[in-house]
């Protein structure tokens, strides 16, 4: 079977994806991946025939800022409620389509999974005549986002000459990597769910830990991230590391791959500073992470019963960090509470109460008790098989 996984080009998507398409690998299958030019080395350096299509990643928030600058000013909701339709449809998945389509068109996939994002996918789809499998990146988002997407995705497939996207919208399987205890209230009643175990992918080639990682003096280590979107907010890192200061704990902090470690200036012996480091490398070894809320950073520490202290910018991660807090197994600020004292205040409880502890462990475990990716992908495909 020609299996197409496509996905918008932030890592918070990809990775999400990546146990199921080595899934598909492992079982045979034709695989392709698609996303944008910023990321398809990534996807090739995992062994898939990567697709470059669309705009990347950083020039996608680039045009969106140009286009809507005061947009971080507004409320979290309201931000949330702009990107959805302006950005991920007339922006990203605008620029996607015709390429997508060409590809796809010339490699005649038997089934596309996408990722919940990727709202050029249902075009294509469409006008091909090729069955759809939604694919998650966290907790199933609520409906009134996804009615928000409608008029605009309806208004990209018209000028493509697809008129009727019932089918790729009321019909697909919606994989689902969310644990039910993280789930949020409200999320759309997809007809058919397919649960699959998340999993962070493993480090690509060449890349592993830094030896000073391994030579940390203390006996608790604490993941400091913000991922690779949210990760320039001024003055976000420094407070930690001011608020970690004095603090017995070793610090594992990543910048992003366009971040500059050096900004952050000289650190002690128990800090290390470095772009990225895989995070299937690092969470193992934490006691607990500080980060911003992105669904797959938080569900890769729960899947390592790691407890967490969120601080929520943007996109969903406000609906992410109440989830986990929701839990019991992370404490949230926002970003009018991020200071020096409010981390430390808020990491020592984290480290010093066992109940977050606990419950990470009971989110890992929910995770763990979730089906693997190669029998999630034997039913999907089996499905589709039989039809």
């Amino acid at each position: 079977m020609r299996i197409l996984f496509t996905c918008y080009p932030g890592f918070g998507h990809l990775h999400p994806m990546l146990p199921l398409a080595r899934a598909a690998l492992r079982a045979g299958h034709g695989v392709a991946l698609a996303t944008g030019p910023d990321l398809a080395p990534r996807a090739e350096a995992y062994g898939f025939d990567a697709w470059a299509v669309g705009l990347g990643s950083g020039e996608t928030a680039e045009r969106y800022r140009t286009l809507y600058p005061d947009s971080n000013e507004l409320p979290a909701e309201e931000r949330l409620r702009m990107v959805t339709p302006r950005m991920f449809v007339e922006i990203a998945a605008r620029s996607r389509v015709a390429g997508l389509r060409e590809r796809a068109a010339r490699w005649d996939p038997e089934l596309i999974i996408h990722d919940q994002s990727e709202l050029a996918a249902p075009i294509v789809a469409t006008a091909l005549g090729t069955p759809t499998v939604v694919h998650s990146w966290g907790p199933m988002m609520p409906a009134e986002l996804f009615e928000l997407a409608k008029p605009a995705l309806a208004s990209l497939a018209a000028e493509h000459g697809v008129n009727d996207l019932s089918r790729v919208i009321e019909e697909p399987v919606y994989v689902d990597i969310c644990p039910p205890s993280l789930q949020l209230p409200g999320g759309p009643e997809w007809k058919r769910i397919q649960p699959v175990r998340h999993e962070d992918p493993q480090a690509a080639p060449g890349e592993q830990l830094p030896a000073a990682a391994s030579e940390l003096p203390y006996s608790r280590t604490v993941y400091v991230t913000l991922g690779t979107v949210v990760n320039k907010l001024p003055g976000v890192f420094e407070a930690v590391l001011e608020g970690l200061a004095g603090v017995e704990v070793n610090a594992i902090v990543t910048v992003g791959m366009d971040g500059d470690p050096q900004r952050l200036g000289p650190q002690p012996a128990h800090v290390v500073v470095e772009r990225y480091i895989p995070q299937a490398l690092v969470l193992p070894r934490c006691r607990a992470m500080i980060a911003h809320a992105g669904a797959g950073t938080m569900l890769g520490a729960l899947a390592n019963g790691v407890p967490q202290l969120l601080l929520p910018h943007g996109a969903e991660q406000h609906l992410n960090a109440e989830a986990c807090r929701r839990a019991g197994a992370a404490l949230v600020l926002g970003p009018g509470e991020v200071g020096a004292q409010a981390i430390r205040a808020a990491l020592l409880r984290i480290l010093e109460e066992p109940s977050f502890a606990d419950a990470a462990r009971r989110l890992g475990d929910e995770i763990a008790a979730m089906p693997p990716a190669d029998d999630a992908l034997a039913a999907l495909t089996g499905g589709f098989e039989a039809v």
